[in-house]
């Protein structure tokens, strides 16, 4: 099972601890517009969700900026994942491989792949 997606420059991240009042409010049109793209997934994708199975989550942050800290971006998408039910827990989220932090200061977004893992050897089905 593989499932992509791209978050368009909504997704705020708050980088090297600089947490202003308005992350709550960048945090929530993430998880609504990530709930918005998960109702157009087909219906026989819909069934597995929230998936609570070992997965590799892939994710390219392009930011609009340099700077942050590549376990708090991973993080921040873990738990907005979680909140908008695509995942059961962030638990289940085993490896960032492949993982980026980038730039495009035109398009800042993130873009990122969700490959089921085998329960025994943790490795893409």
């Amino acid at each position: 099972m593989k499932l992509t997606f791209s978050l368009p420059g909504l997704l705020f991240i708050p980088t090297q601890g600089k947490i202003r009042d308005s992350v709550q409010a960048f945090r929530e049109k993430s998880v609504s517009l990530l709930m918005a793209h998960i109702k157009t997934l087909p219906p026989a994708a819909q069934v597995w969700l929230p998936i609570d199975w070992y997965l590799q989550c892939q994710a390219l942050f392009y930011r609009g900026h340099a700077g942050g800290i590549a376990t708090l971006y991973y993080h921040t998408l873990a738990e907005i994942l979680t909140e908008a039910r695509l995942i059961a827990h962030e638990k289940w989220i085993q490896s960032w491989d492949g993982s980026r932090l980038l730039i495009d200061r035109e398009n800042p977004r993130v873009e990122f792949v969700i490959h089921r893992l085998t329960k025994k050897s943790r490795t893409i089905l």
